[in-house]
């Protein structure tokens, strides 16, 4: 039996509080498909990360009676494109959103970004392609990870995503043959095809009909494009804030065609030497025709004191503070993605070959991010979500040696009674004497393990 507040028990807590098995059975995964109840196999794969090990390492250390399901189970349920693993991760990120939302009154926004999916070590990935790390500053394999996240400043949803890779077909690995083309599969597959604007515009109306509101889009210099931005406007009904390049597109001021340094040239005398230095209203050439945006600048704090960076605003009555204040937030899908790589299993923690796997895969490593902002926001905790992820791992692990190390003790001391009829006194007596026989390191963890557990009881009992 799983105690009250052994991680497993609260991940399934939250799955129940969610309904995970309505949402499941909405996206057309039921057991009849299946072959076994998706309510066993969800909470498994979603669970594997905090158990320390690898997906072969659990299949070999697993037990047959908990688990009662191998490898091919888990492959077949990844791999199958009649899944809608969209459908499941709207559903889960709209009960995320309606729990967490009520807690707080700040502005929240959508936070619109890419990160390179990572599959350099492959082989034969299905549509994978080369790729340019700006990290890195080279060429992967891999797929273009476009995530559109919810965020108020303290809590990150996860909305959608999507995996793009490169339009040139003699650059990519071929799809999959057989896959039915009215499935959700082959629509993701023709999704991963199509120009990032074209499907980021998709992500935030997806995101709107919902229920995830926000009034601002923000995003980096490589989203703030003219023909992205109009879109926006006009397609989503959302504003945006975004970071600008400081390149040779020209905006329209004072009746003259002026790039971004030439503006900030003619004006910067007459502004504020302060972080924040000043704004002007221009009007930037979209395919829709002139459309009025600020331009704010601001003092760029990483290099030399003269350099600066600007800041584009569609929403031309923000003050200048609350634009710089709002762009801010875009950072947050930056901590999604450091997570998620990096404690969360993206990419690594299954190798399959199927486009199908990818996307189920990366829709389990965003539920778990919800579960995680889920029980950061709920129990008013203060860590970061990556400190909550090591305290749930080593929570596991040690309820784990607790339950082993009572079942163990309770045997024993069953064993005594029967066999000796010795009264409850003597054999604590012979307990104690057999503590103290144990080498130093293991004695001081089985008196922690009791004191942790004493300390709960007087709390439940409080």
């Amino acid at each position: 039996m799983i105690p009250q507040n052994h991680p497993e028990s609260t991940l399934s807590q939250f799955l129940s509080t969610i309904g995970f098995a309505r949402i499941l059975h909405a996206a057309g995964i039921h057991k009849a498909a299946v072959g076994i109840a998706p309510r066993i196999v969800v909470p498994c794969l979603l669970g594997l990360i905090f158990t320390q090990r690898n997906f072969w390492r659990w299949l070999e250390t697993r037990q047959s009676d908990a688990v009662p399901f191998g490898k091919d189970v888990i492959y077949r349920f990844l791999n199958d494109p009649r899944w809608n693993w969209r459908r499941v991760l709207s559903h889960v990120a709209r009960e995320v959103y309606r729990h967490v939302r009520p807690l707080s009154q700040h502005v929240a926004v959508f936070a619109l970004d890419d990160s390179l999916y990572d599959r350099s070590r492959s082989q034969g990935v299905e549509l994978m392609g080369p790729l340019f790390d700006h990290a890195a500053q080279r060429m992967r394999r891999g797929f273009r990870w476009l995530v559109l996240v919810w965020t108020d400043g303290q809590t990150i949803i996860p909305s959608d995503f999507a995996l793009l890779t490169t339009q040139k077909v003699d650059q990519r690995q071929p799809a999959h043959a057989g896959i039915p083309s009215r499935s959700p599969g082959a629509a993701r597959r023709r999704e991963a095809l199509l120009p990032a604007p074209t499907v980021a515009v998709g992500l935030i109306q997806q995101a709107l009909k919902n229920g995830l509101h926000a009034a601002y889009v923000v995003c980096d210099r490589w989203f703030t494009t003219p023909t992205l931005i109009r879109r926006i406007v006009d397609e989503t009904g959302c504003e945006v804030i975004g970071m600008l390049k400081n390149s040779s597109l020209r905006y329209v001021w004072q009746g003259r065609l002026l790039t971004l340094s030439q503006i900030y040239r003619a004006l910067r005398r007459s502004w504020s030497r302060h972080e924040l230095q000043g704004s002007v209203v221009v009007h930037l050439p979209t395919p829709g025709g002139l459309l009025p945006v600020k331009l704010v600048f601001i003092r760029d704090r990483r290099g030399h004191s003269r350099e600066w960076l600007a800041l584009l605003c569609t929403e031309i009555r923000l003050p200048d503070d609350e634009i710089v204040r709002l762009y801010g937030k875009r950072w947050d899908i930056e901590t999604f993605f450091k997570v998620s790589k990096s404690l969360l299993g993206l990419a690594r923690e299954f190798q399959s070959r199927s486009y199908d796997a990818l996307i189920a895969h990366t829709t389990l490593v965003c539920w778990r991010y919800l579960f995680l902002t889920e029980e950061t926001r709920t129990e008013q905790d203060l860590r970061s979500i990556g400190s909550l992820f090591f305290v749930m791992v080593d929570e596991l692990v040690d309820l784990t040696w607790a339950i082993v190390w009572d079942q163990i003790m309770a045997a024993f001391e069953a064993a005594l009674r029967d066999t000796l009829d010795l009264t409850p006194d003597q054999v604590e007596a012979l307990y104690q004497a057999f503590l103290q026989r144990l080498p130093a390191p293991l004695r001081d963890r089985i008196d922690g393990l009791q004191k942790s557990s004493s300390d709960q009881k007087a709390r439940k009992a409080a």
